[in-house]
């Protein structure tokens, strides 16, 4: 989860640990603590990054 000061169209972008981009997607995000559900099946195992907006890039693991 994460939390926007407004109402507001973010990029969430997924890399893989070498930086290559998996995914780039827009999202609309609420004043308050936000969500994403993010399918996995189509990643193969391993470690990723997730960054929303500006935010810092999150590293999580993928796991089949």
């Amino acid at each position: 989860s994460f939390g926007s000061s407004q109402n507001e169209l973010l990029e969430v972008e997924i890399c893989d640990l070498s930086g290559k981009k998996i995914s780039k997607d827009l999202i609309q995000a609420k004043e308050g603590t936000n969500l994403i559900h993010y399918p996995t099946n189509h990643l193969s195992n391993g470690m990723y990054t997730i960054k929303v907006g500006s935010g810092k890039a999150l590293r999580f693991v993928v796991s089949h």
